[in-house]
């Protein structure tokens, strides 16, 4: 009795480890070896008009059809999940936020290409038949130190002539560097071979020369020519570096349409019309552009402006406006996301009725006061003279004829009789006379 309680657990011992094995042999999978000698470069489509970045690999050895479901991330962590029948994957540029930093999450599987539309949820995805490992790449389009790149960097393209770059320098600066900036512009008609590395191509592309420079003499920011129409498209990727290449190359990539500022339109007519509205138009040097303009306007008496926004024409209206004075302005940019340009001159408008009222108040009014001041004016020039100017009588009315002659002997006889005698009359009056009375 005790021998067969004895066995028993031993029996079990061994059924059990018997059945592990048995299930580990079972469930372990088979898989394929990792795709290798991946490598990341920049190329364009046929067409030439898309800037596209590739991943580029070995395909393991297998006896079967390969497909290769990934996730591809961003510096900014955007994600792109992905599926390939081929031994690359591609995505355009103008997708991407952050060109500095990306990780590639992927493997391979033995699947038809139909199972693409399935598998492109990423490494994650569960393949039917044999598979590779999952793998993540950190895959930066240039080497070095991230700390070393320049940061910030960021430009505008003004007034379809121009763009103009500024970044700051790296956290980790080192002893005497020279940034450097180079690009490349490319629309519908031009092309560039690829796949290629970017630490290959750097000195392929147009070298900025008018650098702006800090206090410590580094330079910040450049400016290069681009004359180029909306129309054609045009696709910018910069890379700023060291002129010895010491640094870790910072990449921007931009369509030039969302990064363009364009000049300030001109207002060139703004009246009121009959219905109380204002009725504003202005011009461009943009008009085969396709842009949206925006009108801002506020009464004189408030200082709060109020807007138009996404208008297509060269042209508005302002409803129901008061009897008041207007201050209007607008501005433009490109259909897309690119930046406001200026503001126009501000154009001034006044209410007619207003301005009617003031003109004959001032038609009356003026010319009093004019005439009222010049009266007075005269008046007092008058007196004025008089003071300085006292008047000086005249010897000839004073002495007439006996001038010359008091002149001459320096006498004058004051007893010659008058050129007209004055006759007096003279009355007498007669007294009746009286006898007088003797003593």
């Amino acid at each position: 009795m005790f021998r067969s309680m004895k066995v028993i657990p031993e029996m079990g011992l061994v059924l059990l480890l018997i059945q592990f094995f048995i299930g580990h042999t079972a469930t372990e999978k088979e898989y394929l070896p990792p795709p290798s000698n991946i490598t990341i470069g920049i190329k364009t489509m046929v067409s030439g008009s898309i800037w596209e970045l590739q991943w580029t690999w070995k395909p393991p050895v297998g006896n079967c059809t390969l497909v290769y479901p990934a996730i591809i991330t961003d510096g900014s962590g955007k994600h792109w999940p992905m599926c390939s029948g081929s031994s690359y994957l591609t995505i355009p540029l103008y997708q991407i936020v952050d060109l500095n930093n990306f990780s590639l999450d992927f493997k391979a599987c033995c699947e038809p290409l139909q199972r693409c539309t399935v598998l492109k949820y990423g490494s994650n995805s569960q393949c039917n038949d044999m598979e590779s490992k999952g793998i993540r790449l950190h895959t930066p389009l240039a080497t070095g130190e991230g700390n070393t790149s320049v940061r910030n960097l960021s430009c505008v393209w003004y007034y379809l002539e121009h763009v103009n770059c500024t970044w700051q320098p790296a956290e980790v600066v080192p002893a005497n560097v020279n940034y450097s900036l180079h690009y490349w512009a490319k629309g519908k008609k031009t092309q560039y071979n690829g796949p290629a590395e970017l630490d290959k191509i750097i000195d392929t592309g147009k070298a900025c020369h008018s650098y702006i420079t800090n206090e410590d003499g580094i330079n910040v920011g450049c400016q290069f020519q681009l004359q180029k129409s909306l129309k054609d498209q045009t696709e910018l990727l910069i890379v700023v570096t060291d002129k010895l290449k010491n640094i870790k190359p910072f990449t921007l990539f931009k369509r030039v349409n969302s990064i363009v500022k364009l000049r300030p339109p001109t207002i060139y007519n703004v009246s009121r019309t009959p219905n109380q509205r204002l009725y504003i138009s202005w011009n461009t040097s943009h008009v085969n552009e396709s842009l949206v303009y925006e009108v801002a306007y506020r009464m004189s008496t408030n200082e709060n402006e109020e807007y138009i926004r996404n208008i297509k024409e060269l042209n508005t209206e302002i409803l129901s406006v008061l009897s008041d004075t207007y201050a209007v302005k607008v501005r433009a940019r490109t259909g897309g996301n690119g930046f406001w340009s200026d503001w126009s001159k501000e154009e001034i408008i006044t209410d007619t009725d207003h301005s009617r009222t003031i003109t004959i108040i001032a038609l009356v009014v003026l010319p009093i006061i004019i005439v009222i001041p010049a009266v007075i004016l005269a008046i007092y020039i008058r007196r004025i003279k008089i003071l300085l100017f006292p008047k000086i009588p005249s010897p000839g009315k004073m002495f007439q004829e006996d001038f010359q002659e008091w002149i001459k002997n320096g006498s004058m006889n004051h007893f010659n009789k008058p050129l007209k005698e004055e006759v007096c009359p003279v009355s007498v009056l007669e007294m009746p006379l009286t006898p007088m009375k003797a003593d």
